[in-house]
């Protein structure tokens, strides 16, 4: 949704000045199917999905595409989270 877009942009610019691989699309109305397929065919090693619930509950999903597992990480812990796992993928 729109405020989850709106907290993961800045998000994402943070993350990609730290050196952290980042693709989001800029377009708002992508459905999740479309963009698991797009995160699958640009190799991506994770996935973050945050929508309006999530963002209410202070909690986002982060899906390894390689192995399907996915597991819930806390908001205020994602910058951090991201940060250690690109760094033990590069």
């Amino acid at each position: 949704g729109e405020a989850a877009f709106d907290y993961l942009f800045p998000l994402s610019l943070k993350l990609k000045q730290a050196g952290v691989s980042v693709e989001m699309p800029y377009e708002r109305d992508k459905k999740l199917k479309w963009l698991m397929k797009q995160a699958d065919r640009i190799g991506a090693k994770f996935a973050l999905l945050l929508g309006d619930d999530e963002l209410k509950a202070g909690t986002a999903s982060l899906k390894n595409m390689k192995l399907g597992t996915q597991e819930t990480v806390s908001l205020k812990d994602l910058e951090a989270e991201l940060k250690r796992r690109f760094q033990n993928e590069v």
